[in-house]
């Protein structure tokens, strides 16, 4: 949760400091750290929605096996 309370406030930053920045001719470094800030939460959020993912998918074909796998098992069995 830290990451996009970061990137906001530094996007409210960028926009509150705008007319300084660009009197001093520096408004494409601001636009750099934000493109930088987004691109990390971007990044985090992949890895965070890979996990979840992959772990749903291991999940469901581990049940979909046992389901699979039920009725067989105890036709052996008798």
């Amino acid at each position: 949760m830290a990451q996009p309370r970061s990137l906001s406030s530094r996007t409210l930053e960028l926009i509150q400091g705008l007319p300084t920045l660009r009197a001093f001719g520096r408004s494409d470094q601001g636009r750099r750290e934000i493109e930088g800030a987004s691109e990390s939460l971007r990044a985090a959020t992949m890895r965070t929605l890979r996990v979840a993912f992959l772990s749903a998918l291991s999940m469901e074909f581990l049940a979909g096996m046992g389901t699979v796998s039920w009725p067989w098992s105890s036709v052996s069995a008798s």
